[in-house]
């Protein structure tokens, strides 16, 4: 429920769109019948993509990495929309604080909160 003057999420998309960045790993079958992960970095502000890349084997690591240089020096947006995997680990989320950056997971089967 939503307090008299508080905004909903759809209205702080809206507004902070420049400042936050979305992230999305997902699998990516292959015409050997082989699983890839990819791993998507999405700007809200212009509704561009930022970073990808493709492993084997995802890790808390790799995708820290992957954070680390899909935002290079202080390129690195205030918020960070993901979803509940299990992959982003204790090292990934270090990693994103670390950089300054605020750490939004979504709810589970809740993309529009």
């Amino acid at each position: 429920m939503l307090v008299s003057g508080a905004q909903s999420w759809k209205t702080f998309l809206r507004n902070q769109a420049e400042a936050i960045a979305a992230i999305d790993l997902f699998v990516v079958p292959t015409l050997t019948f082989e699983r890839l992960f990819a791993f998507l970095v999405l700007g809200h502000g212009r509704r561009q993509l930022l970073w990808f890349d493709v492993t084997r084997h995802p890790t808390a690591e790799w995708l820290a990495r992957q954070i680390t240089e899909a935002f290079p020096w202080a390129s690195a947006p205030p918020y960070l929309v993901r979803d509940n995997d299990r992959a982003y680990g204790h090292v990934f989320t270090s990693r994103v604080r670390a950089m300054g950056i605020r750490d939004r997971p979504i709810s589970p089967g809740s993309p529009w909160q």
